[in-house]
């Protein structure tokens, strides 16, 4: 019971598991729930953000249960994807910045006078 609860709450009811930006879905769907919250429930802001913190809190403990399980596939694949994203611009900025450029141009530049 509480491993599927954790699930749903992780993925935010499956919506995180969407094809093909399931983070920009689930965020999308957070969005939709707090414009309710705000506009057409008109529950009181500091009580939505007491709800958040304890959401916050608890998060901590549901990705940990959820990440634990050995069925889990979505986790080693996002993790594979997290790891290309942010290692493939980072080398091209050392490739270009200072020392860190050690491959010679295919051709010597030549310089015109005038």
């Amino acid at each position: 019971m509480i491993k599927t609860f954790n699930t749903l709450f992780v993925t935010m009811f499956g919506i995180g598991k969407l094809k093909p930006i399931p983070g920009t879905f689930g965020s999308l769907g957070t969005v939709i729930i707090l414009y309710f919250c705000f506009h057409k429930f008109e529950i009181n802001s500091n009580l939505i953000l007491l709800g958040l913190i304890v959401i916050f809190l608890y998060s901590f403990a549901a990705v940990t249960s959820h990440t634990k399980d050995k069925n889990n596939k979505d986790c080693a694949i996002k993790g594979v994807n997290i790891s290309l994203g942010i290692n493939i611009p980072t080398n091209k900025l050392f490739e270009k910045s200072g020392n860190g450029n050690i491959k010679k141009p295919p051709i010597k530049p030549t310089t015109i006078d005038t």
